[in-house]
């Protein structure tokens, strides 16, 4: 599995334009071949600070991702954004659903 984590420093007072064009490449993210969903994330102590958040079953599907029209509104979007998105690619070898009270007795 491939997660691609975009990071979006928003200008302020943009936050209601970057939400409406990041809430329609979710929508289309969540459709496309290849994905295993998607999010997006608020920094808790910086409300101009966004993380979207997308897994991908395949390198192919991520890398169809990246070259995307879709994609490319995200690399449009720097006139409301601080500074340029930051893209971070991660590979997962392995994954494991862990319940709350397993984890909490191993610590």
């Amino acid at each position: 599995m491939y997660i691609a984590s975009v990071i979006l420093s928003l200008r302020h007072n943009k936050r209601t334009e970057v939400l409406s064009a990041v809430d329609q490449l979710m929508r289309h993210l969540r459709s496309t071949p290849g994905s295993l969903g998607c999010r997006l994330l608020a920094e808790a102590n910086d409300a101009d600070s966004l993380t979207l958040v997308s897994e991908w079953a395949t390198r192919e599907a991520l890398e169809t991702f990246l070259t995307s029209r879709e994609f490319t509104v995200l690399q449009g979007m720097r006139i409301l954004l601080r500074k340029d998105p930051e893209t971070v690619l991660d590979e997962v070898v392995g994954r494991a659903t862990v319940p709350l009270a397993r984890a909490h007795a191993k610590t």
